[in-house]
């Protein structure tokens, strides 16, 4: 990995990862580069050969075949090229191998991204030099030129099970997996192989390394042969006896109890914030894990207090965007997983009736327990999208009145006629964005124009 000259390289996939994995191996004097992609590329000016392929069964095994070392994007899958795993390398190995700045690695099935954007905000606010990347900030393989010119005190990378998974030497400093929910079942081969991916943030660590995971993922701790890492927890709520009797008793938690932050350390605790003094802005835990994220770092809690305030979220994560004759209208189109949908539902008003869009890909995850979660709530459901139809009829399992529709446009049409008294219209799909949008931004643009088209034309 230190040396491309005079090697054929293949780069299948020329979105954000494979236009910076481009620029990076034209550095070097390769022999070719060989771009593989689903559709025609327009290539830029480069120093080296460059030709693109369109991707079908015959030239995925020629492009195989004819190059030396092949990074694949995130996402593809590789199940039947498993024979090729030699010549594969991995986009966040090779940050890896360029990086000597300390990292904190955040995966999970949700809040990653929230996490990522405020975590590197406070530590900026602290005037560290600290910068993200992964799936948000800069690409990897761009941030590798930074580095040859510029020393950061923190790389925040937000990565996926889709980068984790290639990758045989990703050691953070401090690791950070929020959660693990089905996910991604379309991708992976099965829950485990999901898991596993998300564990490799940990696998490659050492014992001056710390990772930071739920305390109710503590029995695969052992399952994964990882109780010689450096592992703490973090809860919702205060441990009981019976999950503290399987840790060591040396071991730290940072969990929530009436209404304040604690950390445990040797059954002590000790008083790190009240809930008061977090801005409402995120749910409850994603700040929990910031804090144990500072607090493990050996930054003070209670010094960051007055930064938290100066916060912000990113767009499309339970963004209030309009209020109109008293309903209140949210964009929460990162919702790619039900978990985060209820999540959202649940920190409603319950003195208005929940108008709730859901759509996009389920991912071969299950959604039929947010429905069965949601039967007994004030609630109406607008399907939209290819998994419409099947999203009503669970919903018509649990007795809950919805409207299913092709397009976003045809629900939000039906919902806003149905808006008898002031409510909460709340679009969080539950799934991915692919089966009518380029990605959740696009598919929370949408939203978000429509809800203004609405609010502008109805006085």
């Amino acid at each position: 990995m230190n040396n491309f000259d005079n090697k054929k390289i293949g780069i299948w996939g020329f979105g954000v990862v494979g236009s910076s994995a481009l620029t990076f191996f034209d550095q070097w004097n390769v022999t070719s580069i060989e771009i593989l992609n689903n559709k025609p590329v327009e290539l830029p000016h480069t120093r080296n050969i460059v030709f693109a392929t369109l991707q079908a069964p015959t030239t995925i095994h020629n492009f195989f075949e004819n190059n030396d070392f092949i990074l694949v994007s995130p996402g593809i899958p590789l199940h039947q090229y498993q024979s090729y795993a030699h010549k594969l390398i991995s986009e966040l190995d090779l940050f890896y191998h360029h990086n000597s700045s300390p990292t904190i690695a955040i995966t999970g099935s949700l809040g990653k991204t929230s996490i990522t954007h405020l975590l590197t905000n406070i530590l900026q606010k602290m005037n560290l030099h600290t910068i993200a990347a992964g799936n948000i900030g800069y690409p990897m393989l761009q941030l590798i030129s930074k580095l040859q010119t510029e020393k950061f005190d923190t790389i925040v990378l937000e990565l996926s099970s889709f980068q984790l998974q290639q990758s045989q030497i990703c050691s953070p400093d401090l690791a950070i997996i929020t959660n693990i929910y089905d996910n991604h079942l379309d991708h992976h081969a099965s829950i485990d192989e999901y898991i596993d991916a998300k564990f490799n943030i940990i696998k490659h660590q050492n014992s001056l390394k710390k990772a930071l995971m739920p305390l109710e993922l503590a029995s695969l701790v052992n399952a994964k042969s990882l109780d010689h890492h450096h592992i703490i927890f973090f809860s919702a709520s205060k441990p009981t006896q019976e999950q503290l009797s399987k840790l060591a008793p040396d071991t730290t938690i940072y969990y929530v109890d009436k209404n304040s932050i604690y950390k445990m350390v040797n059954q002590v605790t000790t008083l790190l914030l009240t809930i008061s003094q977090l801005p409402p802005i995120t749910f409850q835990t994603n700040f929990l894990i910031i804090l144990a994220a500072l607090d493990i770092q050996n930054i003070s809690v209670q010094s960051v207090a007055n930064i938290l305030a100066q916060l912000d979220i990113p767009d499309h994560r339970l963004q209030k965007i309009a209020s109109h004759h008293g309903s209140d209208f949210y964009n929460d189109s990162k919702s790619t997983v039900w978990q985060a949908t209820l999540q959202a539902v649940n920190s409603m008003h319950h003195d208005k009736p929940i108008k709730l869009f859901l759509g996009g890909l389920s991912k071969g995850a299950n959604r039929e327990p947010l429905l069965q979660a949601l039967q007994n709530k004030n609630i109406e459901v607008y399907a939209f999208g290819k998994e419409a139809e099947l999203l009503g009829t669970i919903c018509k399992k649990f007795n809950i009145a919805y409207a299913a529709h092709d397009t976003l446009q045809d629900s939000f049409d039906a919902c806003v006629k149905n808006i008898t008294q002031p409510s909460s219209i709340l679009f969080s799909p539950a799934g991915s964005s692919y089966d009518l949008f380029d990605n959740y931004i696009d598919r929370g643009k949408k939203f978000v124009n429509m809800v203004t088209n609405y609010t502008k034309n109805i006085s």
